[in-house]
């Protein structure tokens, strides 16, 4: 199973509002995507240059993939 970032839109009704975030999504092996984390992910690391590598990484993907609807 693969796995990448992907920014997610989220539109709620009560109170009407729109939102994004950024989620892991998990893929069937077709490629289409299967599931993700409930929430975003949270940015930390157990340096600064760790924070920096994550981000690194989340941009990568993000660059590249489109928005999903939640």
């Amino acid at each position: 199973m693969t796995w990448n970032f992907r920014l997610v839109k989220h539109a709620e009704r009560h109170p009407r509002r729109v939102w994004y975030g950024v989620h892991e999504v998990f893929y069937t092996d077709t490629g289409k995507p299967w599931t993700m984390t409930q929430n975003p992910v949270t940015i930390d690391g157990e340096s600064v240059k760790e924070v920096w590598a994550y981000l690194k990484m989340i941009r990568q993907d993000l660059k590249r993939l489109s928005v999903l609807d939640a």
